[in-house]
């Protein structure tokens, strides 16, 4: 049971990550969760009515909806995906990133193995079990993975 303060902290926080976490529109790019969500209806439709896409491939990312508006705030990417668009080295990855950025906010990278040698510093990056134990469960944890997503840090800011 969550605690709620005397001056309604709590209940205004709860709120505003209930706001947030219903407007946020997030697409995960990676091979297992895709496949897990074509093997059931069930999954892959409670992921599409809560804001929740899933790709297998970079290349299917929209470049932005008729109205000019791009259809995703967070950009969550496996590194195994960009490595066999031939995005090995770190710069090519980084630039990658940037290049996102310039239209997505948030763009997180992920990997099962720690954080690969070339993801650079700069990247935000969060470990796929993460993503798996929050996405992958039915019925999916939105709320918890938005909040996960949010905390990623780059290497540079983990150091501070």
């Amino acid at each position: 049971k969550m605690m709620l303060s005397d001056n309604g902290y709590g209940r205004q926080k709860m709120l505003c990550q209930l706001t947030e976490n219903a407007l946020l529109r997030v697409v995960l790019v990676d091979e297992r969760i895709f496949d897990f969500a074509n093997q059931n209806k069930t999954f892959r439709d409670s992921l599409y009515m809560s804001g929740v896409d899933v790709y297998d491939d970079i290349s299917k990312l929209p470049d932005s909806e008729s109205n000019g508006i791009d259809p995703y705030d967070i950009v969550v990417i496996h590194v195994g995906i960009l490595s066999k668009k031939g995005l090995t080295d770190s710069k090519l990855v980084q630039d990658y990133v940037d290049k996102l950025k310039l239209k997505y906010p948030f763009v997180i990278l992920t990997s099962g193995r720690g954080r690969p040698q070339n993801v650079s510093p700069n990247a935000k990056f969060i470990p796929f079990s993460v993503l798996d134990q929050h996405f992958r469960g039915i019925p999916h944890q939105k709320l918890l993975a938005v909040s996960a997503l949010m905390k990623a840090l780059s290497s540079k800011e983990e150091e501070r």
